[in-house]
This record gives C-alpha cells, structure tokens and sequence, in this order.
C-alpha cells in the first residue's frame, strides 16, 4: 500500500526572489539556485516565479514489525518448541548445567576424558521443560534415562542395546522436568549427542 499527498500551495514572490528579481531555491547540497526550473522538493514554478504546486508524492509505508515472526532458535511443532543442546549454557532462554560434561573432538559428550567406564551425567533445566530427547552411541544393555521434577522421579527409558558404532535416540515426556540423569550400564563405556529439550503449551 502506498500513501498519496497531494498538496497545493502559493509561494509568496517577495521575500522569495534575489536582487534580479527570480525566485531563489537551496539545492540538496547547501548551494543556492533560481527556482525558475524546478524546486528542489517537488515544486514547479510558473514562469513569472510567483507560485508554486508541490505534485503528487508516493511513498511506500514502512513495513510493519509483526511480534510473532520474531522466533527463537527453537524449532516449534505440535505446540512444543524444541531446543538443541550441545553443552552448558542458555538455549532458547532455559539454562540448562550437564555435568559432568566432557566435549569429544567428533562432536557429542561423554562423562570423562578417557574410553573407560562411564559415570552417570546430570543434565538440570532451571526452569521446567516437558520433554528431553538424547542420542547414546555404544550402548549395552541396561543405559537409562531418568527424569526428575524437583527430588522425584517424573519418568523413566530405557536406551536399546546397540553393536559398536550403532545409537539408539529417546525421548522422556513428563508434564514437568527440571532434571535428567543419563544413567549408564554398569562397567560401559557410551557417549551421547542429539541432545535437546522441549517446552509444550
């Protein structure tokens, strides 16, 4: 949409024209010219240079800022947003804690720096989320995931066995999270990524 003004007006001879008698006009740059030709702001002098019509002006309307395309970097579905984790920090406005966390060169997290026996990781949300979805690598039997709403248990998976190179990816759901324990098989050796959260309305 555009918006139109039309506007006429008379511009008064005296007072507007030099010692010679031409009607005066500043230019964009500061310098001073006749006005005879064309005013500098869309007016038209008549020849005798005592009026002046200021022609139709068009402009476009500046874009309006609509509060809902403002987005996070959350990725929203079935009325959840979901939001990746790939260490300690704030990610879409939650702060979220893993430890103990150790950063692998491929990418993911294990509990340590060494391929020995894992130890359980605590993942903490400060404020509550409904869903938490992670990927472990490795895995024998008996690697679970544990969530907690303040010291209870709000639920428990279950990760699949998988061969050597193989992952298996879970998603724990409780109507409140505020803490995740990645609980290891006893004597195993796993690491994780694809870890995320989601918030649900």
């Amino acid at each position: 949409m555009v918006r139109r003004r039309l506007v006429a007006g008379l511009l008064a001879f005296a007072g507007g024209c030099s010692a010679s008698g031409a009607a005066q006009t500043d230019s964009p740059d500061g310098s001073v010219g006749d006005a005879g030709d064309a005013g500098t702001d869309g007016a038209l002098l008549g020849p005798d240079g005592d009026a002046a019509l200021l022609f139709e002006v068009e402009s476009p309307d500046a874009p309006a800022t609509d509060s809902s395309d403002l987005t996070d970097s959350a990725e929203v579905a079935d009325g959840c947003s979901t939001c990746p984790v790939t260490a300690s920090g704030t990610a879409c406005g939650v702060m979220v804690t893993i430890l103990p966390f150790y950063a692998r060169k491929t990418g993911g997290f294990q509990s340590g720096a060494s391929t020995g026996t894992s130890s359980a990781i605590s993942i903490n949300f400060a404020s509550v989320v409904q869903k938490v979805t992670v990927t472990v690598h490795d895995a024998n039997a008996g690697n679970q995931m544990v969530a907690y709403f303040g010291k209870g248990v709000a639920a428990t998976v279950v990760f699949d066995a998988t061969p050597i190179g193989g992952a298996s990816t879970k998603t724990i759901s409780s109507s409140s999270i505020t803490r995740v324990i990645l609980q290891p098989a006893i004597g195993d050796f796993v690491w994780y990524d694809g870890l995320s959260f989601s918030v649900c309305k």
